[in-house]
């Protein structure tokens, strides 16, 4: 065949490169490498040693491959497993959301929107939403807003309902997605995403809920770990759960550790040499020896001896359980780098603890904030805009659907600092902003906007001409430096024409001070 005589020639072309002391079959080791597999094409391959060659090569044999869609049963059933399979999918959710958001360029209407907010428990129904997103690949919050069911199917549109009357949550397994739902206009930015979703409910008024066709306008979605587009089209148009990923390194982590409790029970062997044990067990009065074993037993635990005859011996072995704690440690990195957590946050270690990935935990600690944030930006900020939005242009919503202009929000930072660390924080901020102005890089009204936003916002809306909000910044910086003087309400602009510096208090600064017999202080 012409495959033979390509090996043929291939051995004539490449016979000088072997040793004649060491006479080698090529044609036969060609000949079962290509009957063993198809050579790699995109690494280096050593037909004599099997190196890269399919079938020989034992390193080829591990593949990675996806096990597929997690079953909604088997997700519940490992959530449930234990503590720290609840704290993979719990933990992100939680610390992104603790500590809440904060309001600005709403004015009066702030309030309105905050006691809105709670009314509706979008904290709780946000961190249950992303829960169950991680855990089964996806889930939804439908905005309720008090129309019918058969109007679901059209756009949400403000004017269509009074205010958004609650969040209802949806897993994954409840909205089907079929590939005619999808939206086709290149246009429009929901493009290849699903525009509908069916609707087949497990609470509540099934029958007249069941198989209802929801715009996906109405539905803050909540996607789990991303799949590639074809396993994300195979996966019915939803994200993959978080224990896709994890599955084989908790079950190693839970059964190592389950290992070592069996071997604790069985660390301490006590051996009775016992004369003629064998001829015993046979008898008929086998019996009598056993409650002999047994007794003995008793005996050890009531006087903490063993007692035997002369001819007896007892022996004592112990195991020993070295390298156990590095093949453990090992299981552990593992777990925390599939997880992304810090093994201080996941396994509520003391930063102090001992670890490869150092032994504060300060690095760790920084890189695992800055991912909560990047969570918080690119994840959580899209749907709480996304609810926002409604519940602002809705009739009888906290703005009565007139949305403020230049209104913002942001999250409150998750890590927390104590007063010293708040100190020193802004001992350093002020280094660096005096350090700014003296160079002429920024400016007083630059600063009072980089650190003071607030104000900063409402000293831009009281004023509109831009040389009389400078004039009132300065008024504010010159007020904050008298105040050590004991006159920090003394000085007002006088007759709304800026700052008077015939005002005597200016002139006393810059006089030099007199004792009582009105003499100038010697110098020093």
């Amino acid at each position: 065949s012409k495959g033979s005589k390509a090996i043929a020639q291939f051995a004539r072309n490449r016979a000088d490169a072997f040793e004649p002391a060491k006479p080698v079959d090529l044609q036969k080791v060609l000949k079962t490498a290509l009957l063993r597999g198809e050579r790699r094409q995109d690494g280096w391959a050593n037909l004599i040693t099997g190196a890269g060659v399919a079938g020989m090569d034992k390193r080829l044999g591990g593949q990675a491959e996806w096990n597929g869609i997690m079953a909604e049963s088997r997700a519940e059933q490992i959530y449930a497993s234990g503590e720290l399979e609840r704290r993979v999918v719990e933990l992100v959710p939680r610390e992104c959301l603790k500590n809440g958001i904060k309001f600005t360029g709403l004015e009066d209407a702030e309030t309105d929107v905050e006691e809105e907010m709670d009314r509706i428990r979008w904290s709780e129904r946000f961190y249950e939403a992303a829960c169950w997103a991680g855990l089964y690949g996806g889930s939804a919050l439908l905005m309720a807003t008090g129309e019918d069911p058969d109007e679901f199917e059209e756009p949400l549109n403000p004017k269509n309902f009074d205010k958004v009357e609650s969040l209802v949550l949806f897993s994954r397994w409840e909205l089907l997605v079929k590939s005619t739902d999808l939206e086709t206009d290149i246009n429009n930015p929901n493009y290849g995403q699903p525009k509908y979703y069916s609707l087949t409910p497990r609470k509540g008024n099934i029958s007249k809920l069941f198989s209802v066709k929801i715009h996906h306008s109405r539905l803050i979605i909540f996607g789990g770990k991303p799949l590639p587009l074809r396993l994300k089209v195979f996966n019915r148009y939803w994200d993959d759960s978080i224990y896709s990923g994890v599955i084989e390194v908790l079950r190693d982590y839970g059964i190592s550790h389950a290992s070592i409790a069996s071997v604790m029970q069985e660390f301490r062997q006590v051996v009775y040499k016992i004369k003629e044990l064998t001829e015993g067990l046979a008898s008929v009065d086998s019996e009598s020896l056993m409650k002999r074993l047994a007794t003995m037993n008793t005996v050890k635990s009531v006087f903490g001896a063993y007692f035997a005859d002369m001819d007896e011996e007892v022996e004592i072995h112990s195991d020993t359980f070295a390298g156990v704690a590095d093949m453990l440690q090992a299981i552990k990195e593992r777990l925390q780098a599939c997880t992304n957590i810090p093994h201080i946050i996941l396994f509520n270690e003391s930063p102090g603890g001992k670890s490869s990935m150092g032994n504060t935990g300060d690095s760790s600690l920084e890189n695992w904030y800055s991912y909560l944030e990047g969570h918080q930006k690119n994840y959580f900020k899209p749907k709480i805009d996304q609810l926002l939005a409604a519940m602002l242009q809705a009739g009888e919503g906290p703005t009565a659907g007139q949305e403020p202009e230049g209104w913002d929000w942001e999250f409150n930072k998750i890590q927390s600092m104590d007063e010293g660390q708040q100190a020193d924080l802004e001992a350093k901020q002020y280094a660096n902003d005096s350090a700014a102005q003296g160079l002429g890089i920024d400016s007083a009204l630059d600063t009072m906007q980089k650190r003071r936003p607030e104000k900063f916002k409402q000293l831009n809306k009281s004023v509109t001409n831009p040389d009389k909000m400078l004039e009132a910044t300065l008024q504010n910086l010159v007020r904050a430096q008298m105040e050590p003087y004991g006159n920090p309400s003394s000085l007002e602009p006088t007759g709304g024409k800026g700052l008077d510096m015939s005002d005597p208090l200016y002139q006393e600064r810059d006089q030099p001070r007199q004792d009582a017999g009105g003499h100038a202080p010697e110098p020093g």
